[in-house]
């Protein structure tokens, strides 16, 4: 007949060592989908909810010119026209 008292006090056996590397795996498994799901939905934090990846940096200072009055309305459609063709990725317009 097999003693379990006196197999449980020998110590730390391999069944141990799997089922803790197992689940120290699972859970692993589990950070990493949450984080891969939080990336593919493009959860950034941002007001615009834009990736940082996202935004054309040229477009932006674009912008800031028409608003601060730096270049007229028309030149700033004809560069903004210009960059849609050099970063075809930012389709938005902004």
């Amino acid at each position: 007949m097999h003693n379990w008292i006196d197999n449980y006090n020998r110590g730390f056996d391999g069944g141990h060592l799997v089922m803790m590397l197992t689940m120290l795996a699972f859970w692993g498994f589990v950070v990493w989908g949450a984080v891969m799901l939080y990336r593919r939905n493009g959860i950034t934090g941002s007001a615009s909810g834009k990736s940082a990846t996202a935004i054309n940096p040229a477009q932006v200072i674009l912008d800031e010119r028409l608003a601060k009055g730096d270049i007229s309305e028309v030149d700033y459609k004809s560069r903004s026209e210009a960059l849609k063709g050099i970063f075809p990725a930012d389709s938005s317009g902004n």
